[in-house]
């Protein structure tokens, strides 16, 4: 899965409007790297950062893995 962030000052920021959080922190915009877990507003499930690419003008793409729970 694809997000879309955007970099500043050589840190990687995700809006809220792209759909997913930090788990327990919901402020409108937050910092992020690879490894970290977010989870999705509308299905709850949590994803792993797995790599990012960086754009032009300050913009990223950053890939998401699915966390497979074991029930």
């Amino acid at each position: 899965m694809l997000v879309h962030g955007k970099t500043r000052r050589g840190n990687l920021y995700i809006h809220m409007s792209s759909g997913f959080h930090k788990i327990g922190d919901y402020r409108e915009e937050y910092s992020v790297a690879p490894g970290d877990r977010l989870m999705s507003r509308l299905s709850k499930r949590i994803y792993t950062i797995v790599s990012v690419h960086l754009g032009e003008e300050a913009y990223a793409d950053i890939d998401l893995e699915e966390v497979i729970r074991n029930s």
